[in-house]
């Protein structure tokens, strides 16, 4: 998250690509990816990639919460709040 906050997005979501790659049911990892794919302008890759998650993890609630937060902030930073209220 570090490199997320620095503003750093693209190194941000390579990091998460390589905690994604040690552990493709972490969260935490799929949320980062998302939201700083979504800083670095390529919001729709991101959102898929946590909708995929979403489709394999239905029933892990933290998980559930956390992944579609990140796709409602990532919404929210492509100004697609419509979209983001449903999520």
């Amino acid at each position: 998250m570090a490199l997320f906050h620095q503003r750093k997005f693209a190194e941000a979501a390579q990091v998460g690509d390589v905690l994604l790659r040690e552990d493709p049911n972490n969260a935490d990892a799929v949320a980062l990816v998302t939201r700083a794919m979504a800083k670095a302008g390529q919001a729709e890759r991101g959102i898929a990639q946590a909708r995929a998650f979403l489709a394999t993890n239905p029933k892990d609630d933290r998980s559930v919460a956390v992944v579609r937060i990140a796709i409602g902030r990532a919404l929210l930073d492509s100004n697609k709040a419509l979209e983001s209220a449903r999520e």
